[in-house]
């Protein structure tokens, strides 16, 4: 009987407003910003900021309510910096460096080298080496804690 079937109604809803959740939207194009950063995707990060774009006028009407929006904003606006740790060890190490706040670092880490576009033709037998990479390109490693400190330093300042 066509009188007692319900009749479902389908909306098409973008959520890009930050609430107590922040906004899935805006949540998926910082994913796929950090997704085309570690695959050296440009078409990813293409599509990533033609989502933010859309969203230029009410980040600017309404800026508290698009947090998120703006933090990848962020992340379009500054070089990209990468830190890569290769080695035996390099949970550890990663877990002691990311005890410290530094916004806006991509991390890679791995036993050994990958096909991973940071990971790739990187670490010595038997070493823990740290990268420090912009634009996914690589300085010479570093095992000397006191350099990686100031290196690290100098991304805040």
């Amino acid at each position: 009987n066509n009188d007692t079937k319900t009749q479902l109604h389908w909306s098409r809803y973008f959520e890009v407003e930050d609430n107590v959740i922040v906004s899935s939207n805006a949540l998926m194009a910082e994913n796929l910003c950090r997704l085309a950063m570690h695959q050296n995707n440009p078409e990813w990060k293409k599509r990533a900021l033609g989502m933010l774009s859309q969203m230029r006028e009410n980040l600017i009407t309404y800026p508290r309510s698009y947090s998120l929006w703006w933090q990848l904003a962020l992340w379009d606006s500054e070089r990209s910096v990468e830190i890569a740790v290769v080695g035996p060890h390099f949970k550890k190490i990663m877990a002691r460096l990311q005890k410290h706040s530094y916004p806006l670092i991509l991390w890679a880490g791995a036993p050994k080298a990958t096909s991973h576009p940071l990971l790739k033709h990187r670490g010595a037998e038997g070493k823990t080496l740290i990268y420090f990479c912009q634009e996914q390109y690589c300085e010479q490693p570093e095992e000397d804690w006191k350099v990686v400190w100031s290196k690290l330093d100098l991304l805040l300042n």
